[in-house]
């Protein structure tokens, strides 16, 4: 059983090649079961060597089945497709946009897509989809959705004793506007004789055909390995570069660190020298170079000022760097006072 299946799907697979008008003329001569699904019921017939035999309704009750099993058994011979055509109105028909890259898994990517694009879930559909276009340089792949609800299909594919879940052949084409969408099925067939050399022939090229795909999909796979290998060193490549720069920051933090809690900021060392310096001083120069403060000012008492300055927790060493001169017009004292900085002490505030 299992060479038959594999044989009738390599069939189905090439009749898909086969144009439309040629495949009904050769279905007809075969046997195609159609059923016309329309808003109230379902209707049945079957061409069998050019000639329509009526079928009746398609229901659930059991005189709709009897009527169907009586029709099945007065023709010539089973048939082997079925048709589905479900009439404007009964389908749901819509266009939308998908990246380029889900061509290869067009039919996973539109199932994911099904609950947005209509009211039912992806187990409550039976549906058809295809790409309507591609736009290479947008990454843009256009795709169209045929989708009907799955109970009257399932319903149909029940009434011919075929598994309700049997799924339809990949279409070539959407339905065209105000035409039926059909659904086409392999019906399951019995085994007839003389066709054993058939499927023998056929499965050593089904086996050639799947060797060739394997070795090739095998290269393939290997090609993307290799360059999967060479992204990664790459990224090694990187990561230690970012490493080392990193390490580099991290020296360079540091050190910058370390020269700031050598020194007072500034605004410290600013804030501490308004508190202590008294009302009769004027500082008219402020400098800070080489870790020392140099203040330049006059003074009614400069020698008051050293006293001042050094309880300062921030300055050390505090002296005159020059003698102090007396200013003949003010009758005040100029002077040149130099401290060495000392970093704060923690907690502590500048002037406590």
């Amino acid at each position: 059983m299992r060479l038959r299946a594999l044989f009738d799907w390599w069939l189905g697979q090439l009749a898909d090649w086969i144009p439309d008008g040629w495949r009904q003329r050769l279905a007809e001569k075969r046997g195609l079961r159609v059923v016309e699904i329309g808003r109230d019921a379902s209707a049945a017939h079957a061409v069998i060597e050019g000639r329509r035999h009526e079928l009746g309704a398609v229901g659930s009750d059991d005189l709709q089945r009897a009527e169907l099993a009586a029709g099945l058994d007065g023709l010539p011979h089973r048939p082997t497709e079925l048709e589905l055509r479900l009439q404007p109105g009964e389908y749901l028909r819509r266009d939308f946009d998908l990246p380029l890259a889900a061509e290869d898994s067009l039919r996973e990517a539109v199932e994911l897509q099904l609950d947005r694009l209509t009211p039912f879930a992806a187990d409550e559909l039976v549906f058809q989809c295809g790409v309507r276009e591609r736009d290479p340089a947008a990454k843009r792949l256009g795709v169209w959705l045929a989708a009907a609800p799955a109970r009257r299909i399932h319903q149909v594919l029940e009434a011919f004793g075929e598994d309700p879940m049997l799924a339809p052949r990949p279409p070539r084409f959407p339905p065209a506007a105000d035409q039926p969408l059909t659904l086409r099925y392999a019906l399951t067939r019995e085994r007839r004789g003389g066709y054993g050399w058939a499927l023998a022939a056929a499965n050593v090229v089904l086996l050639g055909l799947a060797v060739t795909a394997h070795l090739n999909s095998r290269d393939v796979e290997l090609a993307r390995l290799d360059e999967a290998l060479r992204q990664v060193r790459r990224d090694a490549a990187e990561g230690a570069e970012l490493a080392e720069r990193l390490e580099q920051l991290r020296g360079a933090a540091t050190l910058v660190a370390s020269k700031r809690a050598a020194a007072p900021a500034l605004v410290l060392v600013v804030e501490d020298l308004s508190a202590r310096i008294p009302d009769d001083t004027y500082l008219q120069r402020f400098e800070i170079r080489q870790g020392e403060v140099h203040l330049f000012g006059v003074s009614t008492a400069a020698s008051n000022l050293i006293r001042q300055l050094e309880a300062s927790p921030l300055l050390a060493d505090v002296r005159f760097e020059s003698s102090v001169t007396r200013d003949a017009s003010t009758g005040r004292e100029r002077f040149t006072v130099v401290a060495r900085l000392n970093p704060p002490a923690t907690g502590k505030e500048p002037g406590s």
